[in-house]
């Protein structure tokens, strides 16, 4: 008899493709396990596509009472927020999750657990350490993480993979001919052709991976604004997702003086207090009413290039776009020569080993790859002053202008999402809708 693997499934792609590769590598039996947290229509279809991808079986697991009273309530209740910044969302179902796998688990037998998070970020810690708190003697297994036998990489892969599969079916008449094997051979190309069509209309090579929080991420483009406190858009610039938006400033501020604007003073968010645009403000004869932000240096560092502070999940990344996974303040009272404290940012050191930045950044073989800052606050003693008058406390409430009209163009305008792909498609669509913004803000105000 086989040995048993519970496998973590959602029905797309990424998990469907994990159960033949389950059964080629490790021969197992494949039971298909899908969490319902309040999916609804997501769960139709799942037992059929499971079963034809070679589970042996599926089960449905309803959790929505116990996930709302035993872990959401809770969380409110007690207030729960990551890093006393960013409110839960998905993080509160995966121990829920992954105890519901654990109990599917003992009771089939099974000698293992496969899960398909990526490995980006804290999903995979989250179902780990909940699996090996209830069932240490379990296996756990993460193909995204198991490089020298999970050889996809993207979606690409993982259909090519699948279309293999059905090749191997097709040269074997005596099988591919039965009525019941043909049937589910032809869903199952249907199904790959589907996929095919929905890769092609979302492949876009400029588009990048952006972080809004540590967990939480997006694929796509930013939109970088300048704005009047007439709510007028004076300038505006598009950049691929994972771009920080304090390096847009002086373009920004550039755009709107050639545009005719007489710039005095700009107000953005923390992501603007670099060293660079404080410098930039003090040449270019414009006050920055943007608060220091404690957690980057404002003295010198090295590689300002290469690794670029993302305010929004409060870590640094890399030039290819990874997230720091972890972050540690090193106070070093011990050394002598350097007592400036320094916060170390940790990056995630399989990524690195196939990184095609890697060359003169990670070295062969380490297990760590980080990244450190002296944490020197006091270099910019005058704007750390300047931050605590009242005249910066006032004009720093104006900030929510500028969060309304993104709002506008998003959640009225559906700026949110790509009509077009492609860095140019995106700063046509972007000029229309801003366009359609600003003219209808000065019919409001010719009418005022």
């Amino acid at each position: 008899m086989k040995e048993k693997v519970v496998l973590a499934y959602s029905g797309g792609l990424d998990t469907t493709a994990i159960i033949p590769w389950l059964k080629e590598n490790f021969d197992y039996e494949v039971i298909c396990c899908c969490i319902d947290c309040g999916q609804g229509n997501e769960l139709d279809g799942l037992d059929e596509r499971a079963k034809l991808s070679g589970a042996s079986k599926l089960y449905i697991e309803n959790i929505v009472d116990e996930f709302a009273e035993d872990y959401i309530m809770p969380c409110v209740q007690a207030g729960a927020v990551y890093e006393n910044k960013y409110l839960l969302g998905t993080s509160m179902a995966r121990p829920v999750i992954a105890k519901r796998l654990v109990e599917i688990a003992r009771k089939e037998g099974a000698v293992a657990i496969c899960h398909g998070a990526t490995g980006k970020g804290n999903d995979q810690i989250r179902f780990e350490l909940t699996i090996k708190a209830l069932a240490p003697d379990i296996k756990i297994i993460a193909p995204w993480r198991m490089t020298d036998v999970w050889t996809m990489q993207s979606r690409e892969d993982e259909i090519e993979y699948c279309k293999q599969l059905m090749d191997v079916i097709k040269q074997n008449d005596f099988v591919s001919h039965y009525p019941k094997v043909a049937e589910k051979l032809n869903l199952l190309e249907e199904t790959i052709a589907d996929d095919l069509e929905h890769l092609k209309t979302s492949i876009d090579e400029d588009a990048k991976t952006g972080h809004k929080t540590a967990d939480t991420s997006f694929f796509g483009y930013k939109t970088h604004l300048a704005m009047t406190e007439e709510r007028i858009i004076t300038a505006a610039t598009i950049t691929s997702g994972e771009k920080p938006d304090g390096k847009e400033l002086t373009l920004l501020v550039r755009k709107s003086r050639d545009a005719g604007m007489d710039v005095k003073t700009v107000i953005g968010d923390k992501a603007y207090s670099g060293k660079d645009n404080i410098e930039a403000a003090q040449n270019d004869g414009y006050e920055l009413i943007s608060r220091l932000n404690s957690a980057v240096t404002q003295g010198t560092r090295t590689k300002e290039e290469e690794f670029i502070f993302n305010k929004d999940a409060g870590r640094y990344q890399c030039k290819a776009g990874h997230l720091a996974v972890r972050k540690y303040l090193d106070k070093r009272k011990s050394e002598k020569t350097n007592q400036n404290p320094r916060m170390k940012y940790f990056f995630d050191v399989e990524k690195c080993k196939c990184c095609p930045y890697r060359e003169g950044c990670y070295k062969e073989g380490s297990k760590i790859k980080s990244y450190s800052e002296t944490l020197i606050c006091d270099t910019h003693s005058e704007q750390a002053k300047f931050q605590e008058t009242e005249y910066f406390k006032e004009k720093a409430k104006e900030r929510y202008k500028i969060e309304a009209k993104n709002s506008e163009l998003k959640h009225r305008h559906g700026y949110d999402v790509a009509s077009s792909s492609g860095l140019i498609g995106m700063e046509m669509q972007g000029a229309m809708t801003i366009f359609a913004v600003n003219l209808k803000r000065i019919i409001k105000l010719m009418n005022a």
